[in-house]
Parts: C-alpha cells; structure tokens; sequence
C-alpha cells in the first residue's frame, strides 16, 4: 500500500473514531528515536534501538544514552527489545550479522541515568540461538527471553533470575518471529513479525494464559503503514507497541527505503487494553 493511501485510510479511521466513540481502541502515536523496544512505566517511555537507550517524560525526549555497550564480554553490537522495573532496564544483547548470533546476554542498566550496570550471559545449556525480546516478570521478580525467528528452540520462553541464573525454559504455541514480549495479569503478551509487509500484510498481537491458550488481541491493520512490529509493554490500561515503516526489510536485514520514505519511521501506537 503506497504512503498516501495508508494516510486516508488512517484519516478515515480517525474521523470515524470522532463520530462513533472509538476506532479500534486507538488512543494515539508518537515518533521516536528508535525501532527494537518500548518500556512504559509512571509518566516514563523508554525505547530502545539497536545500539542506543533514551528516555522520554509526557512524550518529551529528556535523555539519551548511546554508549550502551560497555560492560559486555566480548562483542556485542545489537539490543533487542528491553524491559524492566522500577530501578532498573534490562535488555538482551547479541552480536548479530544477520545471520549468526553469539555472545548472547543480558545487560542491566540504571533506569535513571541509562547508564549500564553490568551484564550476565545466556546459558549456553538453554539452546537458544538468538535474542529478539525480554520481559521483566514482577510476579517472581524474573526475566523471560525469546528467541527470533521459526524454528524449534523459537518455540520457547527463556527463564532467568536477576543474577543471570538459569531457571529452564518453557514451552509456548509455535509463534512466528516474535520481536516482542511483556507480562501482564499471569499472560505473556507477543508481538510477533508475522505478517508480509510488501503484500500488505499487518502483523500480530497475541495474548498466551499460563495454560497455554493463544488469542489475538491486535491485528495491526491501522497503523499508518505496513511495516515491521517490534517490542511492546503495557501500562495504564494501555497496550503500547513500536512499529517501524518505511524500509525494506528482508529476513530481519534492512535493504533499503520503501518509495516515499527518505528515512525508517519508528513509532509508538498506543491502545486501550480491552
């Protein structure tokens, strides 16, 4: 779908919100500065991108770390989606070409200066082959991974305590590519890139119970454009997911801009949580 078919679609979307009281549950978007995680948390949204943390307060970008790489062992060049709590974010990291994935770990940083604390590495025993997300769990006060992609060890949550003990992984429904992850009321939330943005496909939000049941709760056919999902959390009855538009991208490699763009559009939609 070209840029401007996408605006009257979204425009129409909005003047219906005014006339019939909602649209989707859309509450609003804002641009950001980066296209891997969201983490909301009072008045505070922290994003991240691949190599850079910045904080924003009641949507004003206040303070921006880009020397985030600095407690890891050995190279790492990529963050994947963060999460956290109160003091601190916690985001998965990796040295990552495209294809391959190693030195997979976590890093922990301070959730006031953005500055990192320190780092743990992913156990090797695990299996997981890659890091796309992490999810802080404030029920036990630990962190999930996932793992990007469609094979057997993506079907998997990773589990870890804050001082990068192991604690085993658990089984989830064969989910595509997930980017993103969050914890809420007992459910795992996914954002998953599993819909074909050059055919017009949008992605997908899916809530997983602790039985194992999946439901869609987003199907991501009103964003502005097709694009990629990324991470997601959420906070004040609201569901908040990062979404990138605007370049082509193949099998997570960026190869170029979609007509229309002259830069990747990265954005945080915002709905209320039915």
């Amino acid at each position: 779908m070209s840029k401007h078919k996408a605006f009257w679609r979204y425009s129409l979307c909005l003047i219906l919100m005014l006339s019939l009281t909602s649209c989707h549950d859309f509450t609003n978007s804002q641009e950001v500065n980066g296209g891997q995680g969201v983490f909301v948390i009072d008045d505070q949204m922290y994003i991240n991108g691949s190599a850079q943390i910045s904080l924003y307060h009641n949507g004003e970008l206040i303070k921006q770390n880009k020397d985030v790489f600095t407690k890891y062992q050995g190279e790492v060049n990529h963050l994947g989606a963060l999460s956290g709590n109160d003091r601190y974010l916690f985001a998965p990291a990796e040295a990552f070409d495209g294809n391959d994935s190693i030195n997979k770990q976590v890093g922990i940083y301070d959730r006031h200066t953005l500055k990192q604390v320190k780092a743990f590495p992913l156990a090797k025993q695990s299996g997981q082959q890659e890091c796309s997300a992490l999810a802080y769990d404030d029920r036990d006060h630990s962190l999930w991974l996932t793992q990007w992609g469609d094979t057997n060890s993506s079907f998997y949550l990773y589990h870890y305590d804050l001082n990068g003990q192991y604690l085993g992984k658990r089984k989830i429904p064969p989910l595509k590519w997930i980017q993103g992850l969050t914890v809420y009321k007992n459910d795992f939330y996914f954002a998953c890139d599993d819909g074909d943005a050059n055919k017009d496909q949008p992605d997908h939000i899916y809530r997983v119970s602790k039985a194992g049941q999946v439901k869609t709760i987003r199907l991501l056919d009103d964003v502005y454009d097709q694009g990629e999902v990324e991470g997601l959390s959420i906070a004040h009855q609201n569901l908040y997911v990062l979404y990138n538009r605007g370049a082509k991208v193949v099998d997570g490699k960026v190869l170029g801009l979609e007509k229309g763009y002259d830069h990747q559009i990265h954005e945080v939609y915002a709905y209320k949580l039915k």
